[in-house]
């Protein structure tokens, strides 16, 4: 799947996410169709380790969904 992807405060193509940051990660299964799922938050926050979370919360969903 697809790497990490941040974007901060002004970053965001969106105007009403100028204040916040987007955390987003790529899941899905080997046969092709994927998604992204993220988490949105302060500009402020704790990048490592919401990065971390948010890379291991698509690799456990990618590995629920190449088993089904």
């Amino acid at each position: 799947m697809g790497g990490i992807s941040v974007r901060i405060g002004r970053e965001n193509t969106h105007e009403s996410f100028s204040s916040t940051s987007v955390v987003a990660a790529e899941y899905g299964h080997d046969a092709g169709s994927s998604a992204r799922l993220a988490v949105l938050g302060p500009t402020r926050m704790d990048y490592p380790t919401t990065i971390s979370a948010v890379r291991a919360v698509a690799k456990y969903v990618s590995s629920i969904l190449d088993r089904g």
